[in-house]
């Protein structure tokens, strides 16, 4: 039998774990030895008849500042994710939830600082607003989450000049209430 190789453990999976025990809600944390498309199990009271499982996709990127002339707003930070979307709809009944970790500058700090910011979305809501703007469900997809200082984040990818005032009002793009919302994992909710 194959065994992930725990020395290459992604550093989205460590933080997110580490939020996780630290948030003490109860919950428990494992990593899958075998991959099956899982890279966390949370459980939710342990060793009682309440217990619950949680299974959690992760996925990480680094915060990069848009260009000069890119159509992003202003002082806006943004995390580039690749899924693919195959993968994505075979695996819909396995994994709850995807957490995207994102990273931000901390522009109230001394010096730099990039702070993890963690969006938390049910497997089957991800699905729906990704299904309803996307195209073509047979390749990978490309995912811009914008985090706007006043906490807005919008998947940003595809809006242009010509259609930004348009697509930013469009309720699929728009994951704020997604942003560190730890209680949906917490409770086990999936949408």
């Amino acid at each position: 039998m194959p065994i992930k190789n725990f020395w290459s453990l992604e550093a989205g999976e460590a933080m997110l774990a580490e939020q996780l025990q630290q948030r003490r809600s109860g919950l428990e944390v494992f990593f899958p030895v075998k991959d099956v498309a899982v890279d966390l199990l949370a459980v939710k009271n342990l060793g009682t008849r309440e217990s619950l499982s949680i299974t959690i996709q992760v996925k990480e990127s680094r915060a990069f500042q848009p260009k000069v002339g890119e159509v992003f707003p202003s002082e806006a930070v943004v995390n580039w994710f690749t899924l693919d979307a195959r993968k994505l709809m075979r695996f819909k009944q396995r994994v709850q939830f995807y957490v995207f970790v994102c990273s931000r500058y901390d522009f109230e700090a001394k010096k730099k600082v990039i702070v993890p910011d963690y969006l938390i979305v049910p497997t089957p809501e991800l699905i729906k607003r990704l299904t309803a703007y996307k195209d073509n469900p047979e390749k990978r997809w490309f995912l811009y989450f914008c985090i706007e200082p006043n906490g807005r984040c919008l998947e940003w990818r595809g809006i242009k000049h010509k259609n930004m005032s348009e697509e930013t009002k469009r309720l699929e793009r728009d994951f704020t209430q997604f942003l560190n919302n730890w209680s949906l994992i917490e409770s086990g909710t999936v949408l």
